[in-house]
């Protein structure tokens, strides 16, 4: 009478094991083998998930019907309009005009010499960042038929286009003066938020950024670190002190300028003692339920599909680096190991 599969498997694993014990040098390289398969596995799975996030948002996207600004029920919501100042704008970080998002950087490309153990010289070259931020103030989003106010500092994820997204890389260790700009640093975003007008992060990732100290959690889809105040900083145009020679300079910025058409994805709730018409008593925040605020100069169909296409791209990948480590694992570890030689 045959064994159970699971019994078989359990025996193998038992006999493959004892025989490493006994060969311990095998074990180690066995185990170093392991741990790299598995870390393989653990990266495509985490790209998979990337992908899966991404596909779904781009059918949420897909699939919720746009409303209108003297309409919208309380709840999940998607809606087109024009962006105007809620009482604070910012400037722009290196060009001209004002905007209601920014993220800048500030660059430089290093160069440095190194000696490897046989004494012959290595040339590594990397760009760092020196200075940077983000910052979005609340604003309202007008439709023609009303305007209502979208809470973009609660942690939004803006999807900007290149068109608003501006980079001039210079030679050399300087950035020249004229574009050294200087920007207000004295407005602050809470000066946007009227009384009566209360907001809770909207998913996990946006509840452990608003305790941080620092920006938002690499990985999550929130572009901008909750936050009920904040102000612009100074961009820093210096070079950072470092042991190689700076070959060049890189600024870059990416604005969601005022009066600009744009689209949102998010949820419509209530202000404290709300009265009158959807304008004075709703608020546009992250979705609870699907944990998606999305701001963008993109229209519905356009950002849809962008999210559809880099889901199925990052599924692809992540799905083809698991296998990979899967296929390996098994060709090296269960081959050399657990079948008797």
């Amino acid at each position: 009478m045959p064994l159970p599969a699971t019994y078989q498997i359990l025996t193998t694993l038992v006999d493959g094991a004892v025989r490493a014990v006994a060969y311990p040098l095998q074990l180690q390289d066995v185990l170093l083998e392991v741990l790299a398969y598995g870390g393989i596995f653990v990266v495509g799975f985490l790209v998979m998930r990337m992908g899966v996030g991404r596909f779904q948002t781009g059918r949420l996207i897909r699939d919720t019907v746009p409303e209108r600004v003297r309409s919208i029920a309380i709840g999940r919501t998607e809606l087109n309009g024009h962006a105007r100042d809620a009482g604070v704008v910012f400037d722009q970080p290196f060009t001209d005009g004002t905007c209601l998002y920014y993220r800048y950087a500030v660059k430089q490309y290093v160069e440095k010499k190194k000696r490897d153990e046989d004494g012959n010289v290595e040339t590594e070259r990397t760009w760092s960042t020196t200075s940077s931020q983000n910052l979005a103030a609340p604003f309202y989003l007008d439709d023609g038929t009303g305007k209502v106010l979208v809470v973009a500092n609660a942690g939004a994820d803006f999807q900007i286009s290149d068109e608003h997204t501006f980079t001039k890389t210079f030679n050399g260790r300087r950035i020249p003066s004229q574009y050294q700009k200087q920007i207000d640093t004295s407005v602050d975003i809470a000066d946007a938020v009227p009384a009566g007008v209360e907001w809770e992060p909207y998913n996990l990732a946006t509840r452990l950024e608003a305790k941080l100290p620092f920006g938002s959690i690499p990985g999550t889809a929130n572009d901008v670190r909750p936050r009920r105040s904040g102000s612009p900083k100074q961009p820093d145009y210096s070079p950072s002190s470092t042991s190689g020679r700076i070959l060049k300079r890189r600024i870059t910025q990416t604005v969601l300028p005022v009066d600009e058409e744009m689209y949102v994805y998010g949820a419509a709730t209530e202000r404290r003692d709300a009265t009158g018409a959807n304008e004075e008593r709703l608020i546009i925040q992250g979705d609870d339920d699907t944990g998606r605020f999305i701001v963008s100069d993109t229209g519905e169909d356009k950002l849809a599909s962008k999210f559809i296409r880099w889901g199925l791209i990052y599924l692809t990948i992540g799905l083809a680096l698991s296998a990979l480590a899967v296929y390996l694992f098994s060709d090296q570890f269960v081959v050399n190991l657990l079948v008797p030689v």
